[in-house]
């Protein structure tokens, strides 16, 4: 675990109330972004990682990307929670778009788990045996879809991958 980003003074990682869900009630508290991400990323409860998706859409900064950028790449995750945080991560490069400068977001992940290898515009044809890779392709490109420039257009480069997409998807030798 990295603990550099923790405050020196606080021995707490994350505060959770009530995980057994025996009281019915709801209990609002306010943490660290730092505490969310250190909850979505060592909490093995996918209430909490859930939990904590939700609630780093408040905090659009680079360490909240970079969380649910390896949430989404983690294959041990529940796919829900892993599409959540796709859906999420939209939300949050949406919010960062005066400040981000890199690829956009969910671009480089898509293509490292599903196109080819040769080109990586062409994506490999569709093998639907698993089911959780099936859903995550299939929310990161609604999630793609989602992203917007300052001036509220879909960046180009997302605009031209959702268009590769369709051209190349080839569903002939799935069962």
């Amino acid at each position: 675990m990295d603990l550099s980003s923790m405050d020196a003074d606080s021995p707490v990682l994350w505060i959770r109330v009530d995980p057994d869900f025996q009281l019915l009630r709801q209990v609002v508290f306010e943490q660290p972004d730092y505490q969310w991400q250190y909850q979505l990323r060592y909490e093995r409860d996918v209430t909490a990682q859930m939990e904590a998706i939700t609630s780093l859409e408040r905090y659009p900064i680079p360490s909240t990307r970079l969380a649910l950028t390896d949430t989404i790449e983690n294959e041990q995750c529940f796919y829900r929670v892993r599409c959540l945080a796709a859906m999420c991560l939209q939300k949050v490069a949406n919010a960062m778009v005066t400040t981000w400068t890199g690829p956009p977001a969910m671009m480089m992940i898509f293509k490292k788990m599903f196109s080819s290898h040769s080109s990586p515009n062409i994506i490999r044809q569709n093998n639907f045996s698993n089911f959780q890779r099936y859903f995550i392709q299939k929310t990161i490109p609604v999630a793609m879809a989602g992203l917007r420039t300052v001036h509220g257009i879909i960046p180009p480069e997302v605009l031209r991958f959702l268009l590769d997409l369709f051209k190349y998807n080839d569903n002939s030798k799935n069962k």
